[in-house]
């Protein structure tokens, strides 16, 4: 049997997927993939299941979604005050993900930057939409969301490193309008333009980013991407003369 969170909630067996129901289901089949083989115990599950003000009956609706998941297929165990999934841990995405993400920040701390390339693309690959969905486990969601783009940062820096700027430019320009916060996308974004020749639109990306952080957040730019654009006027000054 196999599971996944890197996008849907779903378990499947060998004839393919099994009827794991509705969100408050399937919070309750995350939950306990995401401590897989250890307990969670069913007042956990009640505060990630309703969050605030579960209602009277939320012990016995844990219960009942537990019982439920088990006719499906899905192999829960009974402990004294929760339940367990026994899961081998190659029978989960989000495993494979997290070595995958591992093996390719180890690669690019080595220098290995085409092996690096290779395996956060791997690990990329696994995901097929937003982390959890169909669950209500936002702030799980947002911590493997955060690790996704960890690795899509750690492949664009192989990326560069490879002399693939020109390759990188439109996807990084996507980027920093949809992680206007995420300034490591900008810096990669310049980065790439002034390495493909395109020294203006690198300051021209800067300041249009300067601009949105001070009307959205009311921030500017980090220490490190001003001490960027100096120096890349510093040069244009230079190569103007």
């Amino acid at each position: 049997m196999t599971f996944t969170l890197l996008g849907p909630v779903e378990a499947h067996d060998e004839d393919g997927p099994l009827p794991v129901g509705g969100p408050r289901s399937r919070t309750v089949l995350a939950a306990l993939l995401l401590a897989a083989n250890s307990m969670v115990t069913v007042e956990r599950l009640v505060d990630l299941v309703w969050d605030v003000r579960p209602p009277r009956t939320a012990h016995r609706q844990v219960q009942n979604r537990v019982s439920m998941l088990r006719l499906a297929g899905v192999p829960i165990e009974t402990c004294p005050s929760g339940y367990r999934i026994r899961a081998d841990r190659a029978s989960l995405d989000v495993v494979a993900f997290e070595q995958a993400a591992r093996d390719t920040h180890r690669q690019l701390g080595h220098g290995r930057h085409e092996a690096a390339a290779t395996s956060a693309r791997w690990a990329l690959a696994l995901w097929r939409g937003p982390a959890l969905a169909g669950t209500d486990l936002p702030h799980h969601a947002a911590l493997l969301e955060e690790l996704r783009l960890d690795v899509l940062t750690a492949r664009l820096d192989a990326d560069l490193a490879l002399g693939r700027h020109g390759d990188v430019v439109v996807e990084l320009a996507a980027l920093t309008r949809e992680h206007p916060l995420r300034e490591r996308f900008l810096g990669q974004l310049m980065t790439a333009l002034v390495r493909s020749g395109r020294r203006g639109e690198a300051l021209a990306a800067y300041d249009s980013a300067q601009l949105r952080l001070r009307a959205q957040f009311g921030v500017g730019p980090s220490p490190e991407l001003r001490r960027l654009r100096a120096n890349l006027l510093i040069d244009t000054l230079a190569s103007a003369r």
